[in-house]
């Protein structure tokens, strides 16, 4: 009877030292209030952790890997979510049934960072934070498994409504719209990334202020986008900063949604610009894209109506500065999938060389500047990009729609006017 009772006193003993210990290891190293998970935490334990997480506490995941089959909510200030490190720590939510997202977090939950794990397989998006300020993602990875791409989440990376953006050291692999998509937010920086197999590695969407640099974009439909949409409750993307990226060999078929903006985007773009004001793009590396390394459009160039655009929304790019990048390899062999790369490759031996040309400029004028002083005035500026980077404003303002051959009548391949420079642009700054 006496050695039951020790050996079952030894039992609980050991179980709850085991328990403290498997405490300890995922919130090993933290300071302040944090709650741990180890494999094997049921979900619903880990959602209650969330919507219970103190102000300034910490949520950390040990190694291993976590199943969900609903999107995990937090709303609360300062919190961490961690885990022990890339490929440690899995949430996995390849069995998702229910909500849209992975982890989301809601309005004003201010100085959330998200940490050291993977997250794989999410319905919709992998991570996706509203309306809040001071946002950091650090070595974080997403990733998408399935062989249909169109099975996967539209975005990886995703703060919307935000300030004091930070998304570093991170990984995004196969999302169905862009992996680092930053949307209707201001004071941004986005650097050291590796982006491949999304249909636009990053984007930056109605947004101001942000950098973006030091990141890898390949084997993308797009690497680098800089988009301004309408009827969004932020307008008039400016002050973007797009430098010392490397977008090269972004080739992928372009396998977004049907109706998504981005699914008119050709295969094989290095960098595109659309209805921006103030972007500077330098130093990049943007080499063997097949469609074009770099693009200045007009919202026009979506084939949507312009009388119907509201009064707020300004369509057309101006003081674009796209200087001193290499643009080597590129535009030797146009998508035939999109209606953008079929007129250019129909038209492709009007190009200097046959190659479509690496500074790509659609022409398209606001009609209230149209008559102002000098041959450039919406203010598109490309130099020092290299000798293999040839210019040609494509005159989309005087193409016709029912003789796709008018793209190469009318486009001209003089760089004279759009050889400047504009004043450099400063640097983001976090608080």
């Amino acid at each position: 009877m006496r050695t039951l009772l020790v050996a079952a006193v030894a039992s609980l003993a050991l179980g709850s030292l085991a328990a403290c210990h498997s405490k300890a290891s995922a919130c090993g190293g933290v300071t302040g209030a944090c709650v741990g998970f180890e494999q094997g935490a049921s979900e619903s334990a880990i959602a209650t952790g969330f919507a219970q997480a103190a102000q300034g506490s910490t949520l950390a995941f040990g190694e291993g890997t976590f199943k969900f089959s609903n999107s995990v909510t937090l709303q609360q200030k300062g919190v961490t979510i961690k885990g022990a490190g890339i490929d440690k720590s899995v949430l996995d939510f390849s069995g998702q049934t229910a909500g849209s997202d992975g982890l989301l977090v809601l309005d004003g939950s201010d100085g959330v960072t998200f940490a050291d794990f993977t997250i794989k397989d999410t319905k919709g998006n992998a991570t996706k934070v509203t309306g809040s300020t001071g946002v950091h993602w650090q070595r974080v990875k997403v990733q998408w498994t399935a062989a249909d791409g169109h099975t996967h989440g539209p975005y990886g990376l995703y703060p919307v409504g935000c300030k004091n953006v930070l998304i570093e050291n991170s990984i995004v692999i196969g999302a169905a719209d862009s992996g680092i998509y930053v949307g209707q937010s201001s004071n941004i920086i986005v650097r050291n990334n590796q982006v491949s197999q999304s249909v636009a590695g990053i984007e930056i969407e109605n947004s101001f202020q942000a950098d973006v640099m030091g990141n890898n974009a390949t084997d993308n439909t797009a690497g680098i986008l800089v988009f301004d949409l309408p009827n969004l409750q932020q307008q008039g993307g400016h002050q973007v900063r797009v430098f010392n990226n490397t977008m090269t060999g972004n080739n992928r078929t372009n396998f977004a949604a049907a109706g998504d903006i981005v699914a008119i985007v050709p295969a094989g773009i290095g960098f595109f610009v659309m209805a921006n004001h103030d972007v500077e793009v330098f130093g990049n590396t943007i080499t063997n894209n097949n469609t074009g390394a770099t693009g200045v459009i007009s919202y026009a160039l979506t084939g949507q109506d312009l009388s119907k655009l509201p009064a707020s929304y300004y369509p057309y790019p101006t003081k674009i500065n796209i200087h001193d990048n290499v643009m080597t390899g590129n535009g030797t062999a146009p998508d035939p999938q999109t209606q953008l790369g079929t007129l250019f490759l129909f038209n492709k031996s009007a190009f200097s060389g046959g190659v479509i040309a690496a500074e790509l400029y659609d022409g398209i004028i606001d009609p209230n500047v149209a008559n102002a002083a000098g041959a450039n005035p919406m203010q598109i500026c490309y130099q020092n990009n290299g000798s293999a980077a040839t210019f040609a404003n494509l005159h989309f303002d005087q193409f016709d729609q029912s003789n796709p051959t008018s793209l190469g009548v009318h486009m001209t391949q003089d760089a004279t006017a759009y050889t400047c420079a504009q004043t450099a642009l400063p640097a983001v700054t976090l608080p």
